[in-house]
């Protein structure tokens, strides 16, 4: 009896690991794939530019979030447009810059932009930078030139850095300052891409840049660092 009971709980336990399991695979799936659908591609008229990720939607408009340095066409905002699948031949939406900050004194680099449309996206939500680790999960959907909307997964690889850290370890890289970088896959285009903690869901950061020869991957600048201008 004892035995046969002992069995039992030994099935039940197996059993329940199995559905934690399946339940916490389900749940990386479905927010990889919000992600999917709530990224976009940013232009200026036709030429491609970089990424950009609805994060916020009310009534008719959706807030996206890139990279500042990609305004680079200041003198004619109102031709910025986005599409949410390949790059040929697909519906655009204008987009109006309602915030633009690339200050590398503060160390700020990000831009959002307003989407209005009565076409449904999901969105990601925004979390919190601060409870992120070396060696925790990350995924990023981003487009990159020539190759479409792309999904790499990855992982913290350094702690945010201060200037004395990234002089020290990236070779006086200024632009590494409040950064921190991740075993992601970036290429031409990725730049404003979301950067999702794994196991929330939540933005966590957005891609900035990369250093020349680097192999822990691109720098991310935590969502904590603008996440009150949102």
């Amino acid at each position: 009896m004892a035995r046969s009971f002992f069995v039992g709980l030994l099935i039940t336990a197996l059993t329940l690991n199995t559905l934690v399991g399946v339940v916490k695979e389900n749940f990386v799936e479905h927010n990889r794939y919000v992600a999917r659908k709530a990224t976009f591609a940013l232009f200026h008229e036709k030429q491609f530019l970089c990424t950009a990720t609805a994060y916020e939607h009310k009534g008719n408009h959706y807030k996206l979030l890139t990279a500042g340095h990609c305004d680079v066409f200041s003198d004619s905002r109102d031709k910025y447009n986005v599409q949410n699948e390949n790059l040929i031949n697909q519906k655009s939406y204008p987009v109006k810059i309602l915030k633009q900050k690339r200050d590398m004194s503060s160390h700020l680099d990000y831009m959002i932009l307003d989407m209005e449309t009565t076409d449904k996206f999901p969105i990601v939500k925004i979390g919190d930078s601060k409870n992120i680790h070396i060696g925790d999960p990350l995924f990023m959907v981003h487009f990159g030139e020539g190759i479409g909307k792309q999904q790499t997964t990855g992982n913290v690889a350094t702690d945010v850095m201060d200037e004395a850290s990234a002089s020290e370890d990236s070779g006086q890289c200024g632009l590494c300052v409040e950064r921190f970088m991740a075993t992601l896959f970036g290429a031409p285009g990725s730049s404003g891409a979301a950067v999702i903690d794994e196991r929330t869901g939540k933005v966590v950061g957005i891609l900035t840049g990369g250093i020349s020869g680097a192999t822990l991957g691109p720098m991310i600048e935590p969502i904590n660092l603008f996440k009150a201008e949102l």
